[in-house]
C-alpha cells in the first residue's frame, strides 16, 4: 500500500493526492469527507472535509501502511476554508494488529498536528512523529476535533523517514 524509495528506505503513502479518488483511503459516507474537483495543489483532486457538527468529528483513514520504528514526517498541502480543529494522526499496530498509541485518560490518542483558518489559499505543512517499538504498521486518521466546525481541503500527502529529534 505504500511505494518506497530503494535508495533511502522512505515511506511514501499511497494516493496521497486522492488523483485515483477513494484508493486506499476510507471515507465512509457519513465522514464529513469527499474526494473533490472543487480545489486541486495539482492534478485534478483534493480531499474535501466539511465538519459543521458540533458534536463528533471528521472520521477518514489511509489504509494500513507497512512501517517500521522510526522517526518520520507526514506532509501536504492544506486549503483552508473555514474554521480550526482538523488533527492529522498517526494510528500505530502491532503485529497482532493491536492499536498501540499511547492514550490520555479519555482513551483519546494525541495528534501529530492540526490545521485550520480561513486563508483560503494551498499551504504547505510537515508534522514530524515517531513510530514507537513494536509498530508493524500505520494508518493515517484525519479527524476534526468533536466540538469543531471546520473546512478545507487536503492534498498531496506524503510519508517520509526522517531523522532523530535535536
Amino acid at each position: 500500500l505504500t511505494d518506497r524509495n530503494p535508495e533511502d528506505g522512505s515511506v511514501r503513502l499511497r494516493n496521497g493526492s486522492f488523483e485515483q479518488d477513494t484508493f486506499c483511503w476510507d471515507i465512509p459516507r457519513k465522514s464529513m469527507g469527499k474526494v473533490s474537483s472543487e480545489q486541486a495543489s495539482d492534478g485534478r483532486q483534493a480531499l474535501k472535509l466539511v465538519d459543521r457538527d458540533p458534536n463528533r468529528g471528521s472520521n477518514i483513514h489511509s489504509t494500513a501502511i507497512p512501517i517500521k520504528p522510526g522517526n518520520f514526517v507526514l506532509a501536504g498541502d492544506f486549503f483552508p476554508v473555514s474554521g480550526k480543529g482538523i488533527g492529522i494522526y498517526v494510528k500505530f499496530y502491532n503485529a497482532d494488529d493491536k492499536m498501540i498509541n499511547e492514550t490520555d485518560k479519555r482513551n483519546y490518542i494525541k495528534s501529530i498536528g492540526r490545521l485550520g483558518g480561513y486563508e483560503k489559499k494551498w499551504q504547505q505543512f510537515s508534522f514530524p512523529f515517531q513510530c514507537p517499538e513494536g509498530t508493524v504498521k500505520a494508518k493515517v486518521w484525519i479527524h476534526s476535533y468533536n466540538n469543531s466546525l471546520v473546512s478545507g481541503y487536503l492534498d498531496n500527502l506524503q510519508l517520509h523517514s526522517a531523522p532523530p529529534p535535536k
